[in-house]
């Protein structure tokens, strides 16, 4: 079959090509997706550029094949026989090619992500540069092999021949080597942190470490030794050399993307919301709900008491929100419940409350950035927290003015003010609870409202 004919079978959508005829056919740039060529003959083919992705070359004979810059992604490849072949910057992720044959094939630049390489043999392959991310060449026989520069991140080595193999300046991070043959092995220069090897009498007899990073993460001198097998502490060691980036032509896509490999949803994880009665019952703090449901009935009857116009009312409703959506906003619930209570005394008095308040917080904010020394949001922070304490302690401590003069009527508003502060502090817990539950914002502002309401609405009736 010539590429006229494949290219009409193309168009008729085939894509059985088993045991075809292709050697020494030009074949760059096709699509040849899904494309069963399983026990082809491809010797001396040229498939550059060509898209093969998830096609079969089971037992394909393609020694001296052209396989650069094409795309292999998924490729089940068992058994072939690619001896001589070129790979050249081909990308092969997630590959199958096991006992696959080889030898002397050029593969540097090439993709490997996870690619099944196990019992193959790649016997004076060329394989510099390549990024061959957890690639498995257990038991492969790799002697003579070059891997210089190649990024084999978690490759699983374990009792491959490395006889005379090269890998100076490789990366070989939490790579397995145990049980593999190291006869000349060449490891200069190569990052080792955190590599499996199984270590002999005479560890550093059959390989060369010069200038590498060992397993533990210490640059090889000639006092190294595993750390298992180490008899006494070395005196001195000298530090590893900084990492250094490496660089290649063509940018792995997942590290564009995803370059400190972060691994997605690990740690624990936060409960989902509540759906069923059941779930709602187990969750919800009721301890902490009828706490705010108390604090907000005396503040209730507080506003009764003073005849508090429907814009303090609401002032309340809306600052039980705040801790719902944040809960760096609990300290200030207090503060909006006093602000209510302002609103329903004498406007010259309230506003000389006020007033105290902010000059008070202001020169505490001011002193403390220029003497402490703090930042602008720092002195912010203080000086609301310090305009806050004023007016709290300014309501509570002078009874509560009513119509702007101390009377013995005011005491009662007094004790239900301090006793719904009280209780609004002791169940201030309840949101930070209701957020570690899994409740949503949503969810933590239909209650917080829902406690309030009902708060006041219970100070109303008492």
């Amino acid at each position: 079959m010539d590429r006229d004919e494949l290219l009409q079978a193309r168009d008729r959508q085939r894509t059985d090509f088993a045991w075809v005829d292709l050697r020494g056919q030009d074949l760059r740039s096709l699509d040849l997706r899904q494309c069963n060529l399983r026990q082809a003959k491809l010797e001396q083919t040229n498939f550059e550029l060509a898209n093969l992705a998830k096609a079969s070359l089971i037992k394909v004979e393609g020694s001296g094949a052209n396989f650069s810059q094409a795309i292999l992604n998924h490729v089940r490849g068992t058994n072939a026989v690619c001896n001589g072949a070129n790979f050249e910057a081909a990308i092969l992720n997630h590959g199958d090619f096991h006992k696959a044959q080889l030898v002397q094939a050029r593969l540097t630049k090439a993709q490997l992500e996870q690619v099944r390489l196990t019992q193959s043999d790649l016997t004076s392959a060329h394989c510099g540069e390549s990024f061959a991310t957890e690639v498995n060449l257990k038991g492969s026989q790799l002697q003579g092999s070059m891997w210089s520069k190649a990024q084999l991140l978690r490759a699983d080595l374990s009792g491959a021949n490395l006889a005379q193999c090269n890998f100076q300046g490789a990366d070989l991070r939490s790579a397995n080597l145990q049980e593999a043959i190291l006869d000349g092995t060449d490891f200069s220069e190569t990052d080792l942190r955190g590599a499996k090897f199984t270590w002999g009498e005479n560890p550093l007899k059959n390989a060369t470490f010069t200038g590498a990073i060992m397993p533990d993460g210490v640059a090889f001198d000639d006092h190294w030794q595993p750390p298992q097998i180490q008899a006494k502490p070395v005196p001195y060691l000298r530090p590893a050399p900084p990492l250094l980036p490496q660089t290649r032509d063509r940018p792995n896509r997942f590290l564009l993307f995803n370059p400190f490999f972060q691994v997605p949803d690990v740690g624990p994880k936060k409960p989902l919301p509540p759906k069923t009665l059941k779930e709602w019952k187990q969750r919800l703090p009721w301890t902490g709900l009828l706490g705010l449901a108390c604090a907000y009935g005396a503040w209730g009857a507080v506003m009764i008491l003073l005849k508090a116009p429907i814009v303090a009312i609401a002032l309340i409703l809306l600052g039980s929100l705040l801790p719902a959506a944040e809960l760096a906003t609990i300290p200030y619930v207090p503060f909006i419940g006093f602000l209510g209570m302002m609103l329903s005394l004498d406007p010259i008095f309230s506003a000389l409350i006020g007033a105290t308040a902010i000059v008070v917080g202001l020169a505490l904010g001011i002193s403390g950035k220029i003497s402490v020394g703090w930042s602008s949001s720092q002195a912010m922070q203080a000086s609301l927290w310090c305009s806050e304490g004023v007016v709290t302690v300014i309501l509570l401590f002078l009874s509560i003015f009513a119509g702007g003069s101390v009377s013995y009527a005011s005491l009662p508003i007094a004790s239900l003010s301090i006793f719904g502060t009280v209780l609004i502090a002791l169940s201030a817990p309840t949101w930070v609870v209701m957020e570690s539950e899994g409740l949503s914002t949503v969810q933590r502002s239909v209650i917080s409202f829902s406690v309030t309401t009902l708060g006041l609405l219970l100070g109303n009736l008492f």
